[in-house]
């Protein structure tokens, strides 16, 4: 195996080719199959991607890590928001929605949409309702950690282990099984 580091290195992954397939190309030189390769050691670590393009593997990649990253960040802001003291109930809302703008999440949305395999881009689409739904319950004045805020955040974990896991298929990953 000739390894060439994965350009989106925050997920972990590593991109290796065959030795047979590796040939004088103009970027890496590298052509021929993809062999997507987990760098913990376990069951399911080496998935085959036989006839996948290396940019399209590289392209999900990113576009996987993208997604649940910026939700994830937009969650934190708004509950960190919805925890502060707020002179009024229209400086709350105020506060909630501007707290998930600057997060990067509509436009992880959009390229999810634009480029997302069919199941994930559904899964995505849940997760950022999900979201939607937390903030404006924050926004109305529900607390951080009530009986109402609980079966929001209960649907928003499962519709994100939900989109990891199908994420995970896409890229040809194993399930982690703890989700």
């Amino acid at each position: 195996m000739v390894p060439v580091r994965a350009a989106y290195h925050e997920t972990g992954a590593s991109i290796h080719v065959e030795p047979a397939a590796v040939a004088a190309g103009p970027r890496h030189g590298i052509d021929g199959e993809v062999l997507l390769v987990r760098d913990e050691p376990g069951p399911g670590a080496e998935v085959r991607h036989p006839g996948r393009p290396r940019e399209e593997l590289l392209a999900r990649e990113g576009l996987h890590g993208c997604a649940p990253s910026a939700l994830k960040a937009a969650g934190e802001e708004i509950r960190a928001v919805a925890l502060g003291d707020h002179k009024s109930e229209s400086a709350r809302d105020a506060a909630v929605r501007e707290a998930v703008r600057g997060t990067g999440v509509h436009t992880a949305s959009e390229r999810l949409w634009l480029a997302g395999a069919p199941q994930v881009v559904v899964a995505g689409n849940e997760a950022f309702h999900c979201l939607r739904a937390i903030r404006d319950a924050y926004a109305r004045g529900v607390a951080v950690g009530s009986a109402g805020d609980a079966p929001l955040i209960e649907r928003r974990r499962g519709a994100m282990a939900q989109m990891r896991r199908l994420m995970r298929e896409d890229l040809g990953i194993a399930p982690l099984g703890i989700e």
